[in-house]
């Protein structure tokens, strides 16, 4: 699984080894020989040999829970999602098969068998998280002192699977609110504290954890604890100098703070970590366009050049983050802002029914392209007859 199952292999290993007795040794053997593939990334060798350790012991729980670690680094995640079961069933105490359980649960979408079908991998994106969010609270439950790793990533996921199940909430109660970015939610009326409380344990457990330093950082800028949000970026940035997350987030932060140099200087910097990063494309484009928007409100006339140069930069980051994830809703959305507010009322109808071919219950992109066709009628009632667009294109 990921590397945040990385100390957990010696330590389970240890244990086995301390509670074995002769008549199990042939399991130990085969446990052991499972280990070893599977430190060598060698899957399938390990997916063998934990099969035949389960078969020579069917009560091994650290078994099962290794076998379904090696069948979900082959994307067979139905199927380490059953070992998974196996193993806590028979050991209700195994914290690392809680946690591995949840983490199963967070990426049934992913399994092979369903690579291509996008509404079974929707359906499941929408109804596995609660089950994820049980099995990490059981991992806690069950913790003991000298399973530090489980406890940490448990603590980690569900803060983070709180904190997006809230925002979600929080989003579809307040529809008016979604095209506004930047202001602070109130962390109790959002339902936030308790994913708070998850992901400052994982970082006061582990201090070295950049990610889970940047979600902290997220949390802290969505309840507008900018200072502190930029406090955990910079952690994360110095426990991995690549982290192009984490700088793209703390430009967003700097953004927010009216600190434009900084946030743009930290945008650039994370799509050259990371030029395929779509997110980091988005947040260039969101503070991008936030600073033509500023200059427009302050009356910056003199500084037109700038505001044409920057909303040609918002457009094209924008665009570059569609491309390199066609799916990305609120990169679309921003793209047909960016269009909108760079007088191209074209392009923005063009990027608005785009959206609408992709999923036509947007109905945030119906009123919004109702309002433009407003706003473009109004626009083209100020400028003589003989100079608008379709005057021109038709001469």
């Amino acid at each position: 699984m990921l590397r945040m199952l990385r100390w957990t292999f010696a330590a389970v290993a240890l244990a086995v080894a301390a509670g074995a007795s002769a008549d199990q040794t042939p399991a130990m053997l085969a446990y052991g020989r499972g280990i070893d593939c599977f430190q060598a990334r060698n899957w399938s060798g390990a997916e063998s040999a934990f099969r035949d350790a389960v078969r020579l012991k069917t009560d091994y729980a650290e078994a099962y829970d290794k076998l379904g670690e090696s069948l979900f680094n082959q994307g067979k995640v139905f199927d380490a999602v059953t070992q998974f079961r196996l193993s806590v069933a028979i050991d209700p105490r195994l914290t690392v098969a809680w946690y591995d359980l949840g983490y199963g649960y967070e990426n049934l979408d992913g399994d092979v068998k369903v690579k291509d079908d996008a509404k079974t991998r929707k359906k499941l994106m929408r109804t596995e998280v609660d089950q994820a969010i049980v099995a990490y609270q059981k991992a806690l439950e069950v913790s003991e002192g000298n399973d530090l790793a489980s406890r940490v990533n448990s603590h980690f996921r569900l803060g983070v699977l709180l904190r997006d199940r809230a925002l979600a909430a929080w989003d579809a109660a307040h529809p008016e609110a979604s095209t506004a970015p930047g202001a602070p939610l109130d962390m109790d009326k959002a339902n936030l504290k308790e994913a708070m409380l998850h992901l400052e344990a994982a970082n006061e457990l582990n201090k070295d954890f950049p990610e889970a330093r940047n979600e902290l950082g997220r949390l802290y800028d969505v309840i507008g604890r900018y200072p502190e949000a930029i406090e955990q970026y910079d952690k994360a940035i110095r426990g991995d100098k690549n982290f192009a997350e984490a700088y793209s987030n703390r430009g967003v932060a700097w953004w927010k703070m009216g600190k434009w140099d900084r946030a743009l200087e930290d945008e650039r910097k994370a799509v050259e970590v990371d030029p395929n990063f779509a997110g980091g494309h988005y947040n260039f484009g969101e503070v991008v366009y936030a600073h033509v928007e500023e200059l427009r409100l302050n009356g910056k006339d003199s500084e037109r050049s700038v505001i044409h140069l920057e909303s040609q930069k918002a457009v094209e980051e924008y665009t570059l983050a569609t491309k390199l994830d066609p799916k990305f809703m609120a990169a679309w959305y921003g793209l047909a802002k960016a269009e909108e507010g760079y007088f191209d009322f074209a392009a923005a109808e063009k990027t608005y029914n785009q959206i609408l071919a992709m999923d036509s219950r947007q109905h945030k992109a119906k009123k919004l392209l109702k309002d433009l066709q407003k706003q473009e009628k109004s626009y083209l009632s100020h400028i003589p007859k003989e100079y608008r667009p379709d005057q021109v294109q038709g001469n």
